[in-house]
């Protein structure tokens, strides 16, 4: 099965609301009882699809690995709390890339850093993995992080990257 990665940008000023409706909730009547997941429709209400990422989501589990290797830590931010529990509740993974990622990160995101050689020797070591469509969708990663982070000019917005 295919992993879809989604790449938001919403104010930081919502990400407490966006944690408050990440989790469905149970509404109990007289007779019943129904699920209610206002997820989804809080999200297009409130943030909007900043990458059209057609790869497999699948490339970020090596990729986001590759760049920590590299000192590219996207897997932290002063909103990690949140983060996790929107990956909790939802049940996939979640990252909040900020400006503080754009001012450290951005510029080391570049083809002439982070070469294909050396992403197909990553995956070799790390999963034991020499797919070059694999390489493909990580440079593909690369690029949608560095799209994405470009939009972050301050500290009012950030991007919520959601893979699953």
């Amino acid at each position: 099965m295919s992993s879809i990665a989604t790449f938001r940008l919403l104010e930081t000023d919502k990400l407490p609301a966006l944690l408050s409706n990440a989790e469905a909730k149970i509404q109990k009547t007289w007779l019943s009882k129904k699920t209610v997941d206002t997820y989804s429709r809080w999200l297009a209400a409130n943030s909007r699809e900043v990458i059209d990422f057609q790869a497999s989501g699948h490339v970020f589990a090596t990729l986001l690995s590759f760049l920590e290797e590299k000192g590219i830590d996207l897997m932290k931010s002063e909103h990690d709390e949140i983060a996790d529990d929107i990956s909790q509740k939802r049940g996939d993974t979640n990252l909040i890339l900020t400006h503080k990622h754009r001012q450290q990160y951005l510029d080391k995101l570049t083809p002439e850093q982070l070469t294909t050689e050396e992403l197909r020797a990553f995956n070799i070591d790390f999963a034991e993995e020499d797919d070059p469509a694999l390489v493909e969708g990580e440079i593909l990663g690369i690029k949608a992080i560095r799209d994405s982070l470009t939009m972050l000019v301050d500290d009012n917005h950030v991007i919520l990257l959601s893979i699953g």
